[in-house]
């Protein structure tokens, strides 16, 4: 579409009005009709128009040609004109005459061209000055020349790029938080284009190799990484005008300069000009003949330059790892290219996204069945499961919304995309954040997702505040959360711990709950809220667990007390029972009018804080002389224990440094049942009234119980070593 000039009066600095004006300066220079319109619709000759002119004047006032400079001549009058032949052109003598012009003349050696010299009297001259590398000097616009405004409109051009420059680094922050359309391109050889991918088409190029341009690769390359991190970020973002578009093209490289060449097809041709483009070019480069680094160094800035003349910011993505090529040792990728990208974003100051490191991590740490060789058939390219896991780890880069979590971390609720607004926060639950988010509810919402990115695979476990409701649950009343790892699918759990009463005092304030082991990379996890019913759901906080066997150990002189509890601190190393249908084994070795806590949790009211108070309940495996007892503990703020005993062994139970089983679960009637094992034999039981309030079944795990009185000033040890 032409430009529309502005009606700003002149001088005018209006861009449209530059880019018009270039385009009348070529209509002047070398259009074959005698005027051209202005902007505001006047008329003015062209060169065409000139020269035609030039030949009225000639007729009019009696021009008389003379031939030649090259055959000789003698001017004697001032009208009279010398044609050069080899230009065409026609001179004046403007000196004095009469002037001899000896044959094999040019008008440069018979007196040279300028004032007091030959001048033209054609548009020869003009037009070759117009076409020279100075002749934008020679035209006006407004109040300057073309060349000057064209150099001012260059000096903008250079800022608008260093303001480009300055904020790279900074800008991958804001791709995820935009609510409007965000456009990036993602821009490289064969891994990016989707070889090895289900349901791929390649990326056309023209018989000479070089991109077609014009079309959508992602439409043929569904299974890629550039489409699956636009899926992975509008769910992020909630943002459906964030498009990630392929331009992989497969066997092209920078050193041979087709990157620099094709760029403007393959990239702006098919998609515009994007906010940034990815560069993921290098496997190709290191199988040339003609690589060397600093050849490559010095290509990579051209492309990089190049990207930031069209208004784009480049991202640096260093090449995937490998597991065997002939053309492409390993040695030479880790130990050339991958740290030349490394370098080349260092002294650029770009931000970089480093999939070779995230891809070594990935293989070198996991404990999954995602064998390396598998899912890198060829040793080159990845299929489906590498291209996910690559677009997981560009999406954790461009999201502050991705929480990385390993063993012992924690994430409070508050920590996630709300997708519908909490009703309240309630501040009187006694767990590690002392505080859980409400939602009302008469059916089914989805009330937040947290995201969380883990290096290694680690179990993942849902706290929750005495069953998150506050009615009994049930089989069909009952909250869920979803886990989502992009890749297969999706995974319900309930939130359920078994049919039990609930008594207002003395709530249990964490009642972990596990719900599987996340695999390396993302996971989604998403909190819904009962599908039938109406009420209030309360929602826990997420907990991260990896180890299988703990030990605890005690030596000092037991107090006095009553009782005396000497727990593991709770949140610097948090260690959960977390499964309800499940068993577990402890070893023991503890003196006489002792107890190691198989799980216990803080506990709340629905009358009083107790946020910062340290009241809990636990169930204990307490032993005295040779027969072991299961005690519920209830312990409050002010250090006083009081005891209930749940079930009695027999007096021969107990053999110093045994092994019990420890069950715990629900029987046919979704009671709450614990049962203590010696090897083959059950020695203790107890089944959970269904009227009561729950037990802590599952909870925080070690720390040591002592008869106070009747241990009273005594030195001890005590040592339990649990194995989930």
């Amino acid at each position: 579409m032409a430009t529309q000039p502005t009606q700003n009066p002149v001088p005018s600095e209006s861009p449209r009005d530059l880019k018009f004006n270039a385009g009348k300066i070529d209509e002047f220079a070398t259009s074959l009709a005698l005027q051209y319109q202005d902007r505001f619709g006047n008329q003015h000759y062209t060169i065409e128009g000139l020269r035609w002119l030039a030949q009225q004047a000639i007729s009019q006032y009696g021009y008389i040609t003379v031939d030649s400079f090259q055959a000789g001549a003698s001017i004697t009058l001032p009208n009279q004109v010398l044609r050069d032949t080899s230009t065409g052109e026609y001179y004046r003598w403007d000196g004095a005459l009469p002037k001899t012009v000896p044959a094999n003349s040019t008008p440069q050696n018979s007196g040279g061209v300028g004032s007091g010299a030959w001048i033209s009297v054609g548009d020869a001259a003009l037009r070759q000055n117009l076409a020279a590398g100075t002749g934008a000097s020679m035209v006006g616009y407004n109040s300057v020349t073309v060349d000057d405004a064209l150099d001012a409109h260059q000096q903008e051009l250079d800022v608008h790029q260093e303001t480009l420059r300055r904020r790279a680094l900074k800008s991958l922050q804001d791709i995820a938080t935009k609510t409007g359309a965000v456009n990036i391109v993602i821009y490289g050889d064969s891994t990016v284009d989707g070889d090895q991918t289900s349901s791929w088409t390649k990326n056309p190029v023209d018989s000479s190799g070089n991109a077609i341009g014009g079309s959508d690769h992602n439409a043929t390359a569904p299974n890629t990484w550039p489409v699956k991190l636009q899926e992975i970020l509008r769910d992020i973002t909630g943002n459906n005008s964030i498009n990630i578009k392929n331009a992989g093209y497969g066997g092209k490289a920078i050193i041979t300069d087709w990157a620099i060449n094709n760029y403007d097809k393959a990239v702006t041709g098919s998609y515009g000009t994007p906010s940034h483009v990815f560069l993921c070019f290098g496997l190709n480069d290191i199988a040339d003949p003609g690589y060397t680094p600093d050849i490559y160094i010095s290509k990579y800035n051209a492309l990089i330059n190049k990207v930031f003349s069209t208004g784009s910011i480049p991202v640096i993505v260093t090449s995937d790892a490998i597991s065997f090529n002939a053309d492409r040792p390993v040695a030479k990728v880790q130990g050339s290219v991958v740290q030349l990208q490394r370098h080349i974003a260092a002294i650029n100051n770009l931000p970089i996204i480093d999939m070779n490191e995230w891809i070594l991590k990935w293989q070198t740490e996991r404990d999954d069945n995602d064998r390396w060789a598998f899912h890198q058939a060829d040793g080159l390219h990845f299929g489906d499961l590498g291209h996910l896991k690559k677009a997981m780890y560009a999406a954790k880069r461009l999201s502050n919304m991705i929480y990385e979590v390993e063993e012992g971390a924690c994430l409070p609720p508050w920590s996630s995309k709300e997708t519908t607004a909490p009703t309240s926060i309630y501040r009187q639950v006694n767990n590690k954040y002392s505080a859980v988010l409400n939602y009302n509810y008469t059916s089914s919402i989805e009330a937040l997702s947290w995201y969380v990115w883990c290096d290694k695979p680690v179990d993942l476990i849902y706290i929750s505040a005495d069953r998150d409701i506050g009615n009994v649950s049930s089989a069909t009343v009952r909250p869920t959360l979803v886990v989502k790892d992009y890749r297969n699918t999706d995974r319900t759990y309930p939130v359920y711990f078994g049919v039990q009463g609930i008594d207002a005092t003395a709530r249990l304030s964490e009642m972990p709950l596990f719900l599987e082991r996340l695999l390396p990379g993302l996971n989604k996890v998403t909190y819904k809220t009962p599908a039938s019913g109406s009420g209030t759901a309360s929602v826990g906080y997420l907990a991260f667990q990896g180890y299988k066997e703990r030990s605890f150990g005690f030596a000092g002189r037991v107090p006095s007390k009553a009782f005396q509890t000497v727990l593991l601190d709770s949140y610097s190393q948090p260690a959960f029972i977390s499964r309800i249908a499940t068993s577990y084994f402890v070893r023991l070795n503890v003196p006489s009018k002792t107890g190691v806590f198989l799980t216990r949790s803080l506990i709340f009211s629905n009358s009083s804080d107790l946020s910062l108070a340290d009241n809990r309940v636990g169930i204990v495996l307490f032993r005295d002389g040779t027969t072991l007892y299961l005690v519920r503990v209830y312990h409050n703020s002010s250090g006083i224990n009081s005891t209930t005993t749940l079930a009695t062994g027999a007096s021969t139970d107990y053999v110093a440094g045994a092994t019990y089983e420890v069950r715990i679960g629900t029987n046919g009637t979704n009671q709450q049942v614990i049962q203590v094992w010696k090897d083959s034999t059950m020695i203790l039981s107890y089944e959970n009234a269904a009227a009561s309030n729950p037990i802590p079944l599952t909870g925080l795990f070690g720390g040591f119980f002592f008869d106070g009185p009747n241990m009273a000033s005594q030195d001890v040890a005590a040592a339990a070593t649990f194995t989930l």
